[in-house]
C-alpha cells in the first residue's frame, strides 16, 4: 500500500482544520473574528465543517481502501515523491505550530484591507438616511 494513504490522511486532517496544522489557525481566526458580527454565519460555517469531515472520510475510504477497478495495484511513492510529500507535510505542521511566520508576511496587506474597510464604513455611516 505504501505511504500515500498516510500522507493523504495527514493532508485531509489538515484541510479539516485539525489543531497543529496550518488550516486550524486560519479557520480559528476567521470563525473567532466573525462570531461577534455574524454568529449565524459562524454556526452555518461550523455545520459546513462537519459536512466536510464526512466528505473527507468518505474520500479517504473510497480512494485508498475501497474496491479497485482492476487487479493492478498502484505503485507506491518513489524516493523523490516521498521527500516532496514529507516537505509539504513539514510546512503544514510548521505553519500550524508557528503561524506568525505567515502572519508577519501578510501584515502590511491586512492593514491596507482594514484601512479600506474602515473608510467604507465611515462613508456608509455618513450617508443621509434612506440612501444606503
Amino acid at each position: 500500500m505504501g505511504s500515500l494513504p498516510g500522507f493523504s490522511l495527514c493532508f485531509v486532517a489538515a484541510s479539516l482544520g485539525m489543531p497543529g496544522t496550518a488550516n486550524f489557525v486560519g479557520e480559528f481566526m476567521v470563525l473567532f473574528g466573525s462570531f461577534a458580527v455574524a454568529p449565524w454565519v459562524v454556526a452555518t460555517a461550523s455545520a459546513g465543517l462537519v459536512l466536510a469531515a464526512i466528505y473527507s472520510l468518505l474520500l479517504m475510504q473510497r480512494v485508498h481502501f475501497g474496491p479497485t477497478q482492476n487487479d493492478t495495484p498502484l505503485a507506491g511513492l518513489d524516493r523523490r515523491e516521498f521527500f516532496m510529500m514529507l516537505g509539504l507535510l513539514a510546512l503544514v505542521l510548521l505553519f500550524g505550530l508557528y503561524p506568525q511566520l505567515l502572519l508577519n508576511t501578510t501584515d502590511a496587506a491586512m492593514l491596507e484591507v482594514q484601512r479600506l474597510f474602515s473608510a467604507a464604513d465611515t462613508l456608509i455611516t455618513t450617508l443621509p438616511t434612506g440612501v444606503a
